[in-house]
């Protein structure tokens, strides 16, 4: 139940996203860095690949980076939905950025949050955006894909693309489910893009591995599957889905023609916007398969492997 109350609130989040405030350099940034973890990763990655496209300087750095090696330079975009100790390394009181924006939910409808004082007090900016709350479970629906949107209006505020921040108004109308919805997956899952950025496979990658504990996912262009993946499964089961651009049908066609239906199924999303709206089509139908298949082979998503075993790592930062 709480599963699906989540994937339902997702329209509306994103509704409210499009109207929360994104800071200004008031130009064009020298350089910018970007930084996320987990299902925080997918927003920062495409966030600097954007900027790349549009000629701005651009590029995703590690968590770990800031605690070995800290980069600098003129603006950092830090994406924790719930401000983990692993992104707070990136958020000291040190820094050797010029200016610091931070994308997270800790604080929405409470402007006054103690965490996000302290981040103020430092020179952070913070882009506080929904959900209002999402824990309990290991994985997250509604804010990867409300940070993911984010992303996108602030790519285009970045490079003063106004027509383009106006495009971004129709996002909440693209969450909505395509067709197929399936059952349960196989125990190998892969991504297969089709005529859509491998960057925006990152944040199905992290449902697909935390909602259903299967090893994570890879993420391979459509004419990559034959230069290795495909030997590497075909003595296998595999479930392969399929991001597609509205243009790409005769590719994923060939693609069927390699496989063998007894052993790998396809699901394909096709997208029918062209543009990165997309992303928020493939996002809607692969929650709502999501749910029919933790339906099919039901599990506690309150409880997980290793839980509490992993502290050593993700509490690296809290001081």
């Amino acid at each position: 139940m709480r599963l699906r109350a989540s994937i339902q609130s997702v329209a509306s989040c994103l509704a409210e996203a499009m109207d929360v405030p994104l800071p200004s350099l008031g130009r064009r940034p020298d350089s910018v860095v970007t930084t996320g973890i987990g299902a925080s990763e997918a927003p920062a990655r495409f966030l600097a690949m954007s900027l790349v496209a549009a000629g701005v300087p651009a590029r995703f750095c590690e968590a770990s980076r800031f605690a070995l090696a800290p980069p600098g330079g003129d603006l950092l975009v830090v994406f924790s939905q719930g401000l983990s100790p692993n992104a707070r390394l990136a958020l000291g009181r040190e820094t050797r950025f010029r200016s610091r924006w931070l994308v997270t939910s800790v604080g929405y409808r409470d402007a006054d949050a103690e965490a996000l004082s302290r981040v103020r007090s430092y020179g952070v900016t913070p882009v506080v955006a929904p959900p209002e709350s999402e824990c309990g479970m290991l994985v997250r629906i509604v804010g990867p894909t409300v940070a993911m949107a984010v992303a996108m209006r602030l790519s285009a505020s970045l490079l003063g693309d106004v027509a383009h921040l106006e495009r971004l108004r129709a996002i909440p109308d693209a969450y909505r489910p395509m067709t197929p919805v399936v059952g349960p997956l196989a125990a190998r899952v892969a991504f297969v893009t089709a005529g859509c950025g491998a960057e925006l496979a990152h944040a199905h990658r992290s449902k697909i591995l935390e909602g259903l504990l299967v090893d994570d996912p890879p993420v391979w262009d459509i004419l990559q599957v034959a230069h290795g993946p495909l030997q590497s499964f075909h003595a296998g089961s595999i479930t392969l889905i399929v991001l597609e651009h509205p243009s790409a049908s005769a590719l994923v066609e060939r693609l069927q023609a390699t496989l063998e239906p007894d052993r790998h199924s396809v699901i394909r999303l096709r997208a029918q916007n062209l543009d990165d709206l997309a992303f928020f089509e493939h996002a809607a139908t692969l929650d709502a398969s999501l749910e029919a298949s933790l339906a099919a082979t039901p599990r506690d998503l309150f409880e997980w492997p290793a839980r509490g075993r992993d502290a050593p790592l993700y509490g690296f930062g809290s001081d």
